[in-house]
């Protein structure tokens, strides 16, 4: 991460609180990936998903609420 400004406007945009993570709608946590292989922040919803639909094929666009 180039800037820790990015990291915090991303964390508000994903509703992560670091001070406050059991509220979070997200959590941010530092991983490494398998490829490429390298360490990248990601954000893990931090809700039980049972009952939300499954999105087949990764078409999550077709699942999102009208804008």
């Amino acid at each position: 991460m180039r800037s820790l400004d990015t990291l915090h406007a991303l964390d508000k945009f994903e509703r992560y609180d670091p001070a406050n993570p059991e509220e979070s709608l997200y959590l941010r946590r530092y991983v490494r990936l398998v490829s490429p292989p390298e360490d990248a922040w990601v954000y893990v919803y931090n809700r039980d998903p049972k009952g939300a639909p499954q999105v087949p094929d990764n078409e999550w666009k077709r699942y999102r609420p009208p804008q």
